[in-house]
């Protein structure tokens, strides 16, 4: 049981650093991007923003979609979203082609954040409460810092913006594989229907917000 509860924690704590990294670690390739694509910088933005509001759609509703369909296989079908949505990121012919994928991979990083920490306070006792969620969200605190010198590296190193989308998703897909393999499923049960008007109202509140920020951000 306790090596079980070790590999939930340490499997959310990958990909929660893989998320938050692909969060910021972009913001470094978006100058290569906009010469590459022949755009302008400002039009790039639109790379960073597919992946905040395609979060806003899937955080309010990812733990009704655990509760409804399992959440192993929910948790494993948003680590694959965001897997093959960044590694198609690197083969885009088009910068439209960019921010749709961009736009599937938030997808699957809005679902892994809440469903995977769910799955986390099911397994572990509440006396262990405060101690593991320091340890999964500590990668959370180190991927802003880590980003920008990440992707400083991967484009002098390898001289390509295409290998700062390629880096998190074979990770990504390589946990999913895992998951499946040694993850059980936990018990679930979907005891209210889907509360439409709420969905529409938050994805509209979290598109504001997210969208806000980001143009916020710019001045």
């Amino acid at each position: 049981q306790g090596s079980y509860k070790r590999l939930i924690a340490v499997i959310y704590a990958v990909v929660l650093l893989l998320d938050r990294l692909d969060l910021t670690v972009v913001n470094v390739a978006l100058p290569t991007v906009a010469r590459y694509f022949g755009v302008s910088i400002v039009t790039t933005d639109w790379i960073s923003l597919a992946f905040l509001l395609a979060l806003a759609v899937s955080i309010p509703s990812s733990t009704w979609l655990a509760e409804r369909f399992g959440f192993k296989r929910v948790y494993i079908i948003a680590m694959l979203l965001f897997g093959l949505g960044s590694s198609g990121c690197a083969f885009a012919e088009s910068l439209n082609q960019l921010i749709a994928l961009r736009f599937i991979q938030g997808l699957g990083g809005g679902i892994l954040m809440p469903v995977g920490m769910t799955m986390i306070y099911r397994v572990y006792d509440k006396s262990e409460y405060a101690s593991i969620t320091s340890f999964t969200f500590l990668p959370a605190l180190i991927a802003p810092a880590l980003a920008p010198f990440l992707g400083g590296v991967l484009l002098d190193t390898l001289n390509s913006w295409r290998f700062v989308f390629v880096f998190s998703g074979p990770i990504a897909i390589v946990f999913a594989m895992i998951a499946m393999i040694f993850l059980r499923e936990e018990t679930h049960q979907s005891h209210h229907s889907f509360d439409l008007k709420g969905f529409i109202l938050s994805v509209l509140i979290l598109t504001d917000l997210f969208y806000s920020m980001s143009t916020l951000g710019r001045y």
